[in-house]
């Protein structure tokens, strides 16, 4: 009797340095399908639902101009809405946080989904990119009907050509988040409290980056230091794309996609180890 010959074999990786990228394309299915479940788990029982999209960067925005402008007087560009600089920073922000904030519980919230079928668990995390790509979207087109508003009243617009750039701001954005997030996964397989510290730590890293002030208004000497957190450059490039504010430096961008690529392969590695047996310590 022949031997049945299998098309699929399923072996547990011994080299974490395979990283087998390519078996993504196969399941492009279920990464639409996990992109599903993120809006459908998000919204289905609440009342305004993606609506929160909409209303969240503009409550941040206001809370910032009153904390900031009017009650510490940190000063605004003239000429530029401070309801849409601060808009400009935040919806970007959001980007970023929720791609690493998704990404930094992966093993605690997928353990009953890993542990009952294969599948190629970087999906997961690349999921969140389309995700919070759509929930920017929607953010997005919100700052622009805000902008519109205040352009009638007043305020001169200054949407600059770099606003082409866009798309690689987000994916560079999108993959320092993600990127960070698997590093954090990994390590609360075994330190759960480290979870407690995430919500901390994103809040403190925003006042460490240019989203309630720019570069160009901090001394030369802090300056250079800022420049060197990897998303200040990109963050800064998307608030000068929307308001022609912020400090650009072809220098610090090429730093900041070093420093990006290091980060992912890293993460990417030490993902990879981690899965393999991650569920007997979790």
């Amino acid at each position: 009797m022949d031997k049945p010959k299998w098309n699929i074999s399923i072996t547990p990786k011994q080299n974490p340095f395979k990283l087998n990228l390519g078996e993504v394309l196969e399941y492009k299915d279920l990464v639409y399908l996990f992109v599903k479940r993120d809006f459908v788990a998000v919204y289905k029982q609440t009342v305004l639902g993606p609506f929160w999209h909409l209303i969240q960067p503009m409550l941040t925005a206001i809370t910032l101009y009153i904390v900031f402008t009017r009650v510490a007087h940190m000063p605004i560009p003239s000429g530029v809405s401070p309801l849409i600089y601060y808009m400009s920073a935040v919806i970007i922000w959001n980007y970023f946080a929720s791609c690493l904030n998704k990404s930094a519980n992966i093993f605690l919230q997928n353990a009953s989904i890993f542990g009952k079928v294969y599948f190629p668990r970087i999906t997961v995390p690349l999921s969140f990119l389309f995700s919070n790509a759509i929930s920017f979207s929607f953010q997005l087109f919100f700052f622009f009907v805000i902008a519109g508003i205040t352009y009638f009243s007043g305020y001169t617009l200054h949407i600059q050509p770099s606003i082409a750039l866009m798309p690689v701001i987000l994916f560079v954005l999108g993959l320092q988040g993600i990127s960070a997030g698997m590093i954090i996964s990994a390590m609360t397989t075994k330190y759960r409290d480290l979870t407690y510290l995430v919500s901390f730590g994103v809040q403190l890293l925003m006042y460490l980056s240019p989203v309630i002030y720019t570069v160009q208004s901090l001394s030369p000497e802090i300056r250079s230091y800022m420049m060197f957190n990897p998303m200040a450059p990109f963050i800064e490039l998307f608030r000068y794309s929307l308001t022609g504010v912020g400090l650009v430096d072809i220098r610090f961008v090429g730093i900041s996609i070093a420093i990006t690529i290091v980060l992912l392969l890293s993460a990417l590695v030490i993902f990879n180890k981690t899965e393999k047996d991650f569920i007997d310590t979790i």
